[in-house]
């Protein structure tokens, strides 16, 4: 799928715009602000997790381990 990370994170990502989407369709600026801070957590989780696959790749690179 092209999706780097661990899946479950990507699921919890997925989940994360899935109520982000439904917040935002109604007028509840307490859970479009709640379903922002969870969409927000889970992308600096996932992101995190990606930087440190790129970081253990890059370092196997230069130790010439494939």
């Amino acid at each position: 799928t092209g999706r780097r990370g661990p899946e479950a994170m990507w699921v919890r990502f997925d989940e994360a715009v899935a109520g982000l989407n439904s917040a935002i369709r109604d007028s509840d600026a307490a859970a479009v602000a709640d379903a922002f801070g969870e969409f927000a957590e889970a992308a600096g989780t996932l992101a995190e997790a990606v930087s440190e696959e790129d970081g253990a790749a890059s370092s196997s690179r230069e130790r010439g381990v494939a």
